[in-house]
């Protein structure tokens, strides 16, 4: 088990903030929204509770199972309505960071889920708005029937991370995933 802890660690890429490329969201937006829209039906409430000005860490429930779209459809959703120059990232498990194909990901800002890497985005300057699930992997498999329960499985990093990085919490919250 510690063998292939250490063969996936080892092939997450290093967070890289100057990956996140704007131009490449702007370009992706129309089509990807329409995708979005149409496929997953994808409404998206509440964007003007944000605050305009950052650093802010957004903290949802992860729903959707093995592929989830909350993240894919609130990250174009919070594009679209801030507008893509605005430094937005999100944090992923290390399976989607590391999996062949989905490179593309960090274009739109998306780096692995580590507290490395969320306190880099937000006490660095990287981001104004950082998307963290903090119970990711552990509440993306819950059975359909708890679909309306959030469980972050005890983890309260994120809490300790906004107290450190002096940044507002506002909740996100995934429904029908």
């Amino acid at each position: 088990i510690d063998w292939t802890r250490k063969q996936v660690v080892s092939r997450v890429p290093k967070a890289d903030f100057d990956q996140r490329d704007p131009d490449y969201i702007r370009d992706q937006l129309p089509g990807t929204w329409l995708l979005a829209s149409l496929y997953f039906r994808a409404d998206v409430q509440g964007l003007d509770r944000i605050p305009a000005e950052g650093p802010v860490l957004l903290v949802g429930n992860h729903s959707g199972g093995n592929v989830p779209p909350d993240t894919f459809v609130f990250t174009l959703a919070f594009c679209s309505y801030f507008g893509v120059e605005r430094p937005f990232y999100q944090l992923a498990h290390n399976m989607v960071v590391s999996a062949p194909g989905l490179g593309w990901l960090r274009k739109f800002g998306t780096v692995a889920a580590n507290s490395d890497n969320a306190r880099m985005a937000l006490e660095c300057g990287h981001a104004s708005a950082l998307l963290v699930y903090p119970g990711g992997d552990y509440e993306v498999a819950r059975p359909s029937w708890q679909r309306n329960v959030v469980d972050f499985d005890g983890r309260k990093g994120y809490v300790q991370l906004a107290r450190e990085a002096g940044v507002q919490i506002v909740p996100v919250a995934s429904v029908g995933g």
